[in-house]
């Protein structure tokens, strides 16, 4: 269409100003005018010869049009008799086949025929410029264009003209336009060379040339009068696009320059306001956009409405989807964000053709939108992962957004800050309150528990003290009644009966005993049964023959004893050595000298002995409280020492890829981030951006994606910060390269980035997590599995969690070592019953399954040919009593092979029950055993884990762990160190620490060579190995240390048992031969105890491992 001249110049027909209008826009893009005349008086004489190639253009194609009229009243009279039906689809194409596209140049204007053939006269044409001969040209080209879709819209099924006729019609189709196709594509290419031409004519001239080029442009009437205004029709392209194959121009979407204003002969030409509706139908509209996944229509303005036409028919993702939804934000994706669910549109759908439309709002600040486009259901469209951008005319330079965003986040994190230390004082407030409540209710309730507890505490004592003493007095009024019978005439007391409070004379006749002959004696005395400490030795002197008067002759000696309140017995061994030493013994063939007292006690007597004995218990338990007091609190000063620098030292070696400031971020603190991402994944990325939430994203709040900014480090940083809210304990937080949801991340391998926030009034919400497994140390270890079961679970309890165990019940454990065991209860599990027992290891709720047919009363914990069933069968039968106790834990953790397939029986076997929402989690301790197994737990596991970073990276490619690699995790072993503590280690003769550390490893080697018979040789390096005896230790290795040690005259003592019955016989062997000196002990079998005797009396420790 043309556009109406603002004023109308007489003689001049309305296409002249149209002409002068595109001109004048064309000008308005050009770059330099230099010699403009010049250029324009070329164009004009090349384009005559065009104007008179249009005429006879113009004349063929009114003959095709008679004929294409022709064909249709052919078409409606009906076929002859003797004609064939045949499709006219075989004939129309040809007249568009003879013809240039309706847009040679996606650049031309979509124009219409319509009203146009008086003005497209030989006379009037002769008087057009350069662009009005172009656009007549276009002009035709759009009218054969509709001639064509015309014909096109007959069904195939008409009935259509004879066959000489139709071939007739061709014929004279091709006759009359075979020159036409030669004729446009010269006009098409000489538009281009004028196009060029043109492209140069604006520069430092244009005020010069001005007025000469408006009159030349008019044809040479006057030129147009100051201050005239002339509205131009827009002949710029669309803004370019983004789309699958690339940038692109949309055709036939055109944009005004409304604050551009330019001066052509004293008339202000301005360009007008984007029109509201394309002068193309919507079928139109597609048509010249036809192959493309996307246009606008109008053009993206700032502040006006734009149409989006979506073609789905060109998406490989979405072509077949039934929803499509456009997923927008401007200014890359940093406002305005937003979602728009697409319509189909009316226009026909054909192969390559569907075209579905929304509208979207363009705000005055966008300078680009960007786009993705999914069906709601995961399936996107986003041009390879770099979404679609479109720019947008009219709106803000980047450099003013920038500042709008930089006042915005200003703003928005002055309000958060304000609304985060208003929480926190609201918090604190109320905290306060409940606090000053709680303290009040804690000292009612600290006073009567106090007085409560005290009161129980003492009651225990009391009953403590009453056992004692009532042993004592059944021992004074009954068991001293039976005292062993001594060798007539061996020994006498006078008085016969002595009493207590009273001083008797013990006389001992030393003939026919191990005594006889002796120069001295010597009594070594005790009192009631030898109990207590107060013992003491005294010398003999000969008796008289009055003090033995109607006794028989023999060697007597005597001794006067001072017998104090409260004995009722006196016990004593004659001896010839005072004190210590190698003398002779006479102790009644092992059963000692007893002389019964009188003790004379009423019943008040003994209630003030039990009242006696209560405050010794009392005063002993409190001695043992302060001194656990003081060593709990040395134990926890320490783990916090031990605990900040495993943290100081876990920042130093992840501080190349991110740390915070501050290292420890409270409440209310903005923390900064600081990220390097050349040492990631996200390596080259020039923007990177950071999201996440509080508290292991259960957090209500979601923030991000923040825009990280460089640091001023050397290190290659980018910052981004956040404030921290009144209810946060943990910052969970990830990395990626774009703001949209579907980005490249760097989430530390699937276990995300968390920053613990100190001194937050919320605390972590515990979890429930249950150990299956067949070791646990002490009371059931083979190798370091049952340490870690032990250890982890006491590391967990310790950060708050519910950390139970389940173990077999074997006949092989030491139960002395579980506090407070009883049966619980049991479970019927197919044809089996379990029992169920429990008690606490070390601190540790822990379970025994026991099936009554004894699956596990075999004298061992491996080493028979069914380990795998049974292990198997107790797996099952833990599940089962997780089902029927009504546990809903967590997180299961299994162990190795033994426990490996509680990770698939609770996937498959469980999902249904409440047990459904319980992750499983699996350690690897070793996989040389029951790969197969492994590799299934592997698979059904949340999370897997081994026992180092080293030893998952060697075991990474083993085809039991290959495929679920991405969920392997090395995390080192530890130990705790209140078991292994030697200042309270309970399994040690003599405590020890780093202040006499010498004395005690003596005193514990004494003993170690004392328990194990060795030659105790203080100067004399020992040895000690505590292992399993497998090769992943390296068998020949431990073979060789305990040969080369002795060979090399040390002493070695190896603890160890091997689960292969061939390995345990070989060590059985070797132990015959070394156990023949005095210097080497192999203890073949699991024994705790001694292994921390081992570890604390040895001079040297051999950890063997391959």
């Amino acid at each position: 269409d043309t556009a109406d001249a603002s004023v109308p110049i007489e003689g001049e027909p309305k296409q002249s100003n149209v002409e002068v209008e595109r001109l004048s826009t064309a000008l308005e893009t050009t770059a330099d005018v230099v010699s403009a005349e010049a250029r324009l008086t070329a164009a004009r004489e090349t384009l005559q010869d065009l104007v008179d190639e249009r005429i006879s253009l113009m004349a063929a194609l009114g003959k095709a049009q008679d004929a294409d009229e022709e064909f249709a009243d052919e078409l409606e009279r009906g076929p002859h008799e003797d004609s064939a039906p045949t499709s006219h689809a075989a004939v129309t194409p040809k007249i568009a086949e003879s013809l240039p596209d309706a847009t040679p140049d996606e650049s031309w204007p979509a124009l219409t025929a319509a009203g146009m053939d008086d003005k497209l006269d030989p006379v009037n044409l002769k008087d057009l410029t350069a662009s009005a001969a172009v656009g007549a040209a276009t002009a035709v080209i759009a009218d054969s264009a509709k001639v064509a879709k015309a014909a096109d819209a007959v069904p195939d099924s008409m009935p259509t003209a004879g066959v000489g006729e139709e071939e007739a019609v061709q014929r004279a189709l091709a006759s009359e336009l075979g020159a036409s196709e030669d004729t446009l594509q010269r006009l098409t290419e000489e538009r281009a060379e004028l196009l060029a031409a043109l492209e140069q004519t604006k520069g430092s001239n244009a005020e010069k040339n001005e007025n000469e080029e408006a009159s030349d442009i008019r044809g040479g009437g006057a030129p147009l009068p100051t201050d005239t205004v002339v509205e131009m029709a827009d002949l710029n392209p669309a803004p370019t696009i983004s789309s699958a194959s690339g940038v692109t121009t949309a055709p036939g979407a055109y944009t005004a320059e409304p604050e551009q204003k330019h001066a052509v002969g004293g008339a202000v030409l301005r360009a007008p306001a984007p029109k509201d509706s394309s002068p193309l139908t919507e079928e139109e509209l597609c048509a010249v956009h036809a192959g493309q996944l996307y246009f606008f229509e109008p053009a993206l303005t700032a502040g006006r409405a734009s149409t989006l036409y979506f073609n789905r028919a060109v998406s490989d993702v979405l072509c077949t989807r039934p929803t499509i939804v456009v997923q927008f934000g401007f200014n890359h994706w940093q406002w305005e964000n937003g979602e728009v669910t697409a319509l189909p549109t009316s226009v026909p759908k054909y192969e390559g053709v569907d075209w579905w439309t929304a509208s979207v709002e363009i705000p005055v600040e966008a300078y680009e939108m960007n786009m993705v486009f999914h069906d709601s259901d995961g399936a996107y469209e986003n041009n390879c992962g770099m979404d679609f951008v479109a720019t947008v005319e009219g709106g803000m330079s980047v450099e003013a957004f920038a500042s709008i965003m930089r006042e915005k986040r200003a703003a928005v994190e002055a309000a958060r800050r304000e609304a985060v230390a208003k929480e926190i004082a609201a918090r604190q407030a109320i905290a306060g309150e409940e606090v000053a409540r709680m303290a009040e209710d804690a000292a009612s309730l600290e006073a009567e528990g106090k007085g409560r507890r005290a009161a129980e505490v003492l009651a225990s004592d009391r009953r403590i003290a009453e056992e004692a003493i009532s042993s004592e007095r059944w021992q004074a009024e009954h068991a001293s009644r039976e005292l062993p019978v001594a060798a007539k005439g061996r020994y006498f007391s006078k008085p016969a009966k002595p009493a207590a409070n009273s001083v008797v004379t013990v006389l001992y006749n030393a003939e026919d005993s191990p005594l006889d002959g002796a120069g001295k004696v010597f009594i070594v005395l005790g009192r009631n049964g030898w109990q207590g400490a107060l013992k003491e030795t005294l010398q003999m002197r000969p008796a008289t023959k009055t003090d033995t008067r109607n006794k028989p002759v023999g060697q007597w000696w005597k001794v006067a004893v001072e017998i104090p309140e409260g004995v009722w017995q006196l016990d004593f061994v004659a001896t010839t050595q005072e004190g210590q030493g190698d003398g002779y013994f006479d102790n009644n063939s092992m059963q000692d000298y007893h002389i019964r007292v009188e003790h004379n006690m009423s019943d008040t007597d003994w209630e003030a002995r039990i009242a006696a004995k209560a405050k010794e218990v009392t005063a002993a338990r409190e001695m043992a409280e302060a001194k656990e007091t003081i060593r709990a609190e040395e134990r926890k000063a320490r783990r916090t020492v031990q605990r900040a620098k495993a943290l100081e030292a876990v920042r130093r070696s992840q501080a190349h890829i991110w740390y915070s400031e501050p290292a420890e971020p409270r409440v209310g603190d903005t923390v900064k981030i600081y990220y390097n991402p050349s040492n990631t994944l996200l390596k080259g990325c020039e923007t990177v951006y950071m999201r996440g939430s509080w508290n292991r994203w259960k957090h209500s709040a979601l923030w991000g994606p923040v825009t990280m900014e460089p640091a001023d480090t050397d290190g290659g940083h980018m910052i981004g910060e956040m404030l921290v809210p009144a209810d946060a304990w943990c910052m969970d937080f990830v990395f990626s390269d774009s703001p949209a949801e579907h980005a490249n991340y760097d989430n530390k391998n699937g276990l995300d980035y968390h920053l613990p926030i100190a001194a937050s009034g919320e605390k972590e919400p515990p979890m429930h997590i249950m150990h299956v497994a067949v070791e646990m140390a002490p009371i059931a270890k083979v190798g370091g599995l049952g340490d870690v079961v032990t250890s982890i679970s006491r590391a967990i309890r310790e950060l708050g969690h519910q950390v139970e165990v389940v173990l077999p019940k074997y006949d092989c454990i030491n139960y002395a070592a579980v506090q407070d065991l009883r049966e619980d209860g049991g479970f019927q599990f197919g044809s089996t019953y379990w029992r169920v027992f429990r008690g606490e290891v070390v601190g540790v709720p822990t379970f025994f399954l026991a099936p009554d047919r004894g699956d596990f009363n075999v004298g061992c914990i491996y080493g028979r040919a069914d380990d795998e069933p049974r292990f198997g069968f107790f797996c099952h039968a833990a599940l089962e009593f997780m089902l029927t106790t009504d546990r809903s834990p967590d997180i299961v953790h299994c162990h190795d092979w033994s426990s490996a397939p509680v990770a698939r029986m609770l996937s498959e076997f469980y999902g249904e029950t409440h047990l459904g929402k319980t992750q499983s989690v699996f350690t690897i301790h070793n996989l040389n055993y029951g790969a197969a197994l492994i590799g299934e737990a592997m698979h059904y596991s949340a999370m897997a884990t081994t026992v180092s970073p080293t030893y998952a990276w060697e075991v990474g490619d083993n085809p039991a762990v290959a495929p679920s690699v991405g969920k392997f995790h090395g995390i080192r072993n530890g130990i705790d160190p209140d078991i292994w503590d030697p200042e309270t280690d309970i399994w040690l003769p003599r405590h020890y620490s780093a202040d006499d550390i010498v004395e005690g490893k003596a005193a514990n080697k004494r003993a170690l060579q004392q328990r194990l018979g060795m030659a105790q040789d203080p100067d004399r390096p020992l040895v000690g190995i505590v292992t399993r005896l497998t090769a992943q230790k390296g068998i020949h290795l431990i073979q060789h240390t305990v040969h080369r040690v002795l060979e090399r005259g040390g002493q070695v003592v190896l603890l160890g048992s091997a689960p292969d019955p061939k390995v345990q016989a070989g060590f059985e062997a070797m132990r015959n031969d070394v156990e023949q000196t005095s210097h080497g002990r192999m203890v073949l079998s699991y024994d705790e105890p001694l292994s921390h005797l081992i570890y604390a009396g040895a001079d040297m420790i051999c950890v063997p491992s391959m």
